[in-house]
């Protein structure tokens, strides 16, 4: 049943689900205070997953944005919290969303949803889903946009223009609030102490639920984060070596990359190898695995097959070569 009374601008929803009951109508309500936005990140590359909120709030005549980056550590146990503060002036919340957030409907966002759902099963591997939270003046709206890959955009795109255009919102406001050119990745060993120093900072606060809305659709933020213990030197986690020294025959190569199923399970060792060279150009012809764990084994002799060696080389025999795959946790 819906009842309207126009003349105190009410929508009033009576109804079984209190997920999609009335929220009020008043100019105060109508107007965006603030906002911040959860971005669920996975990726087919180490860590895997990241967890992103970009917060936009007033701060004077002016507006506070706020990143932070949790990401569990790639290959040790751990968590990693980085955060950035950057102050906008002479504008407002409204503006740098230049979404009317406002003056959306939960309930009719999250119809326009489902009505978009692709059938089947979509494969995700490199990808994000997100958590909008905007406070529209005392009232409290959450967005929930699943994975792209599960929603014809398109189709949104023709029925609802508005909310396909919420999976772009993200990027949008980062872009305005700091810059195309900003990211927690490659940041200079200065700049990642700072990032990290402010994060340290930040932790208790989402601990105690700041942010707990925007989390609310099964990220685990509470276990991720009871494995952080304050900032680390981050160090590349993973290598692979020459057992040794280079070997001399050896003129071009590049070392294999750590497979990152291996990362994920943690596997290291040695990789023994005998590479048999071709009698007339001395490239490789055939490798022979004399030892070494199946998911190590494949990345050496891949890469061993574009090496080349130099001239002189002995052809009649294998050339028997070691690769020696590391993990290692960062410095605390």
């Amino acid at each position: 049943m819906i009842l309207r009374y126009c003349a105190a601008s009410f929508v009033i929803f009576f109804g079984a689900n209190p997920a999609f009951r009335a929220e009020a109508q008043t100019n105060d309500d109508e107007k965006l205070k603030s906002f911040y936005i959860v971005t669920h990140d996975v990726s087919d590359a180490s860590p895997f997953r990241y967890e992103y909120v970009l917060e936009v709030k007033p701060h004077g005549e002016d507006v506070a944005a706020r990143e932070i980056r949790i990401a569990p550590g790639p290959a040790c146990s751990g968590v990693t919290v980085k955060a950035a503060d950057h102050l906008i002036t002479n504008t407002s919340p409204e503006k740098v969303a230049s979404a009317d957030l406002c003056s959306l409907r939960v309930a009719a966002v999250a119809s326009a949803i489902r009505g978009a759902k692709r059938r089947g099963v979509a494969a995700i591997d490199d990808t994000a889903s997100y958590s909008i939270v905007a406070m529209c003046g005392k009232t409290e709206k959450v967005f929930e946009l699943p994975y792209p890959e599960t929603v014809d955009l398109e189709k949104l795109k023709e029925t609802n223009p508005r909310t396909a255009s919420l999976w772009d919102l993200a990027y949008d406001v980062h872009r305005r609030a700091f810059g195309e050119n900003f990211s927690f990745h490659d940041a200079s060993p200065g700049q990642d102490e700072a990032f990290q120093t402010l994060g340290a900072e930040i932790v208790p606060a989402i601990k105690s639920g700041l942010y707990k809305r925007g989390f609310a659709n099964g990220s685990h933020l509470e276990s991720l984060l009871t494995e952080y213990s304050g900032p680390v030197k981050e160090i590349d986690p993973w290598y692979v070596e020459f057992v040794g020294s280079v070997p001399a025959e050896l003129s071009q190569y590049q070392l294999p990359k750590y497979p990152p199923l291996a990362v994920q399970t943690r596997i290291e060792g040695q990789v023994h190898l005998a590479v048999v060279l071709d009698p007339e150009t001395g490239i490789v012809k055939d490798i022979q695995v004399i030892s070494g764990h199946p998911l190590l084994t494949k990345a050496a002799t891949d890469a061993a097959r574009s090496w080349h060696f130099r001239e002189g080389t002995p052809r009649n025999r294998p050339v028997e070569l070691n690769l020696r795959f590391v993990l290692r946790c960062p410095s605390r």
